[in-house]
């Protein structure tokens, strides 16, 4: 997604955004979605990443992630 951005070079930025849904019974399966998502930094030859509880109104309060990649 292209957003207008004022504060670079080019007065817009790019961000990707990601959604990884496992739904079984009542467990949450954040292994499995932990698993997914190193496959995916993995393949993208991402190296150095850490994850942090997110509180976003659109999704289940706890049950949810941001994942950052370190500098």
């Amino acid at each position: 997604m292209c957003l207008i951005d004022p504060t670079t070079d080019t007065g817009a930025r790019n961000e990707r955004h990601l959604c990884v849904l496992y739904s079984k019974n009542n467990k949450t399966g954040f292994e499995i979605i932990h698993g997914v998502l190193d496959m995916i930094m993995l393949k993208f030859g991402v190296k150095d990443y850490s994850i942090r509880i997110s509180q976003h109104p659109t999704y289940f309060e706890s049950r949810q992630v941001e994942v950052f990649l370190k500098d």
